[in-house]
């Protein structure tokens, strides 16, 4: 497997820049998102990795994506991140907390 420092790097520059398809674009077709929240896990594939990002795009302006470690195995990459933003709009029923 490649070195993939410059696609994870696109990742952060795409969502930062709000562009929907060159996010997407980061991401294999049979990709696997996991996120954690608290004690909540959930896993994504295809159309959830989608979703996820609409809802997150339209919730967070300025996002940046912040790399806490990263495991490249033959086949995969590991990465865990740490995504923050402005909240500008409604995300997960919770109101914007900055304008």
């Amino acid at each position: 497997m490649n070195d993939p420092s410059a696609l994870l790097q696109h990742l952060g520059v795409a969502l930062n820049s709000g562009d929907r398809d060159a996010v997407m674009a980061c991401f294999a077709t049979d990709a696997t998102v996991e996120m954690i929240s608290g004690e909540e896990r959930t896993a994504l594939t295809s159309t959830g990795i989608g979703e996820a990002i609409d809802v997150l795009l339209a919730g967070f302006d300025n996002i940046k994506l912040t790399p806490i470690s990263r495991r490249v195995l033959a086949s995969q990459v590991v990465q865990e991140s740490v995504l923050s933003g402005d909240h500008t709009g409604s995300f997960g029923g919770a109101q914007p907390t900055s304008g």
